[in-house]
């Protein structure tokens, strides 16, 4: 009801009304989107360093491990790759995992 009544307060001011409301719908709608999105970033992230206590420390063999480099006229990232084994209850395991956060 507060957002029907603000809106229809933002309609009697005259001439700014369209830019006004879509001002006012996107801050209304856009920052519980934002704050959801960082929720569930952080979130995600503390459920992988509570999974990752769990582990078990294992040695591992480095097969590959390569930087790749993607430069524009703005800006330069880099990525890591990585392709290890591990043994674990007597299998062997292939791993692409670098760290906690980001692609897996």
């Amino acid at each position: 009801m507060g957002f029907l009544r603000t809106i229809r307060n933002i309609l009697k001011w005259g001439i700014a009304t369209p830019i006004a409301v879509l001002l006012w719908s996107v801050f209304v709608l856009g920052c519980p989107a934002a704050a959801g999105f960082i929720y569930y970033k952080t979130g995600s992230m503390l459920l992988d360093y509570v999974r990752a206590r769990q582990w078990v420390e294992v040695p591992a063999t480095i097969q590959t491990l390569n930087l790749e480099t993607h430069a524009d006229a703005e800006s330069t990232s880099y990525r890591v790759t990585c392709t290890y084994t591990y043994p674990f209850r007597e299998q062997e395991f292939t791993g692409h995992r670098v760290g906690l956060s980001g692609s897996r």
